[in-house]
């Protein structure tokens, strides 16, 4: 749909055999049914993509992610934990933003140059490196949903898994860090298109400066409306 950003990110578990297929997985479920889900409603009431809407969208995209994880499990004979990954969905209007998310890993946005808020944290288990996961039997209790009306400039938004986590987030209080964020919306607002830029953002994120800070597999992915 024009005008509207449906946006994924996941992370295997580094315990899992089949994290990989189980993160793309989940991306790709949700978003698919993200935005069918976002159709069918616009059709329905071309008004009614409000925050309370896309709450329920980013809720039942998680769910269809999960119940299509125990599936390709029961198609592969393997045991779900097999597959397990975290998820954290967005849906961004212009008008409201939703998110969803289970597991660690987060997502920041921006209305302006110089400001930023942190919209989902990471969720953090009781021992360290303990997280959650979408093939966890209650995945969907422990699901941090987030919906908001937005005022003033539709924001920029970017989202992470958690290699990348420490060093954009203040560990205090997961607070976004500034001179992190500040050069890195500037070159986006500054890329002429889409396919050039996610070239280079990969390089970057590969570069020896990101990943002898990085503490795992780095995903960050940076998006906007209208720009």
């Amino acid at each position: 749909m024009d005008g509207i950003l449906v946006a994924a990110v996941a992370d295997g578990a580094g315990s899992a055999k089949m994290s990989d297929v189980g993160s793309a997985l989940a991306v790709e479920t949700s978003v698919k049914t993200a935005e069918t889900l976002l159709q069918d409603r616009h059709d329905h009431s071309p008004h009614s993509l409000h925050e309370t809407c896309l709450k329920r969208v980013v809720i039942e995209a998680a769910e269809a992610a999960r119940r299509e994880l125990h599936a390709e499990a029961q198609r592969r004979e393997i045991e779900v934990r097999q597959l397990a990954t975290t998820l954290l969905l967005a849906v961004h209007t212009g008008g409201a933003l939703a998110a969803a998310q289970i597991g660690d890993g987060g997502m920041v946005v921006s209305d302006a140059p110089g400001s930023y808020s942190t919209f989902i944290t990471p969720q953090r288990g009781e021992y360290a490196n303990q997280t959650n996961f979408l093939t966890s039997p209650d995945a969907m209790s422990k699901l941090d949903v987030r919906a908001e009306c937005l005022s003033g400039d539709a924001p920029r938004i970017a989202m992470f898994t958690d290699g990348i986590q420490n060093l954009v987030l203040r560990a205090s209080d997961d607070s976004p860090h500034t001179p992190f964020f500040d050069p890195v919306f500037a070159w986006m607002r500054s890329q002429p298109d889409a396919g050039g830029a996610s070239r280079k953002l990969g390089k970057f994120l590969e570069s020896p400066r990101m990943t002898n800070r990085a503490d795992d597999d780095l995903t960050l992915l940076l998006a906007a409306l209208g720009e």
